[in-house]
């Protein structure tokens, strides 16, 4: 600045900061904050064993049957083709083989291309609509 950009009429106080002493004191907390994070990195090390040691052991899973683990039912279907597919399979067992139904009564199951063949060679039977005809024991044959 030059001489004339000065203006005469505004001053500051000049002893209102020492220099050098504020560059002291700005190194002085320079060194005590190494001098403290030194000191502490002996105590966090001593806190981290301490710590590691008086830890509970990490948990673990014990080898247990997969069918304990799996739902209760009613379970979703995964893999629903496959559900169907072996629901068929029963089915198509069922159908295409002889069993009794009622042994005591003698109702029996037989395979439906079988049933089919005795329907086509007999007929259907007839069942009595009154009870007239009821009592007389009298079946229509086709």
């Amino acid at each position: 600045m030059s001489e004339h950009d000065k203006n005469h009429d505004v001053e500051y106080e000049r002893e209102d900061i020492n220099e050098r002493s504020t560059f002291w004191f700005g190194v002085w907390i320079l060194v005590l904050m190494v001098s403290v994070s030194f000191l502490i990195k002996p105590l966090y090390n001593l806190l981290v064993r301490r710590g590691v040691e008086t830890q509970e052991p990490a948990a673990y899973v014990a080898e247990s049957d997969p069918a304990a683990l799996e739902p209760p039912a009613p379970r979703l279907q995964t893999l629903p083709e496959r559900d169907l597919a072996e629901f068929r399979a029963q089915e198509d067992a069922i159908l295409g083989s002889y069993a009794w139904v009622e042994k005591d009564r003698g109702v029996v199951r037989i395979p439906i291309d079988r049933a089919m063949r005795i329907v086509a060679e007999r007929g259907l039977p007839t069942f009595p609509t009154s009870e007239a005809e009821a009592g007389s024991g009298e079946e229509e044959t086709p």
